[in-house]
């Protein structure tokens, strides 16, 4: 079923459309996450080495995107590869083919703790503080759809899991795709209110698609 960074390409696509067209929303006044103590935005030598470890990272799995952020102004390229670096290393994490499903488990706690050391501005390496950055700098982002998408890698390394019924069908997809409509929204500087349900919607189109694309013979 999972296929996040297939998901984040077409989201960002998305993205890189709405700017090329000039698209944009009025932006929200109203703010719904949990505040983190200030970051200093001088471009440093640690800047260059976030930009120069996400750049590689695009290089060796998804070098379509690298080229897509070039359609993209400085800013908006800079945010939208911070959330594919820790989009894609979560991925890794639950799509590791070497480990058993309890390491899985146990890093998914330990990517867990290390987002809150994020949220704390306690980076661990230079791909977590350009994602401090980028939540820093965006005042109407929400920080619950990160901590729903790790709360569903974590429910689907159970092992033989299966999906019931449409009700479940539906939270998953928003766990695992909806969550990154909501985290793409300051990108297009949206009204968050207005918008996330709408993002939301496109994400969890995008998976079902996936999935139906496949489970086709």
């Amino acid at each position: 079923f999972r296929t996040m960074t297939r998901r984040f390409c077409i989201l960002l696509a998305t993205t890189v459309l709405s700017k090329c067209a000039g698209f944009s929303f009025r932006t929200s006044n109203s703010c719904t996450h949990r505040r983190m103590p200030a970051l200093h935005h001088h471009r440093s030598s640690s800047t260059t080495n976030q930009e120069e470890a996400i750049k590689e990272l695009m290089k060796t799995h998804d070098p379509i995107l690298l080229f897509a952020s070039r359609l993209l102004d400085a800013d908006t390229a800079r945010d939208a590869s911070a959330l594919y670096a820790w989009c894609r290393r979560l991925d890794e994490i639950t799509d590791d083919p070497s480990s058993d499903v309890a390491t899985i488990q146990q890093r998914l706690l330990d990517w867990e703790r290390r987002f809150d050391m994020i949220c704390r501005n306690e980076p661990v390496d230079d791909m977590d503080r350009a994602l401090a950055m980028y939540i820093q700098r965006n005042d109407d982002l929400e920080l619950s759809p990160f901590v729903d998408m790790i709360s569903g890698m974590k429910e689907d390394t159970v092992q033989n899991r299966t999906i019931s019924n449409m009700a479940e069908l539906d939270e998953y997809a928003y766990q695992v795709a909806g969550t990154v409509g909501l985290m793409l929204l300051p990108l297009l500087k949206a009204n968050v209110e207005q918008s996330r349900d709408a993002a939301i919607a496109l994400g969890k189109a995008i998976q079902l698609i996936n999935i139906l694309r496949d489970a086709s013979p």
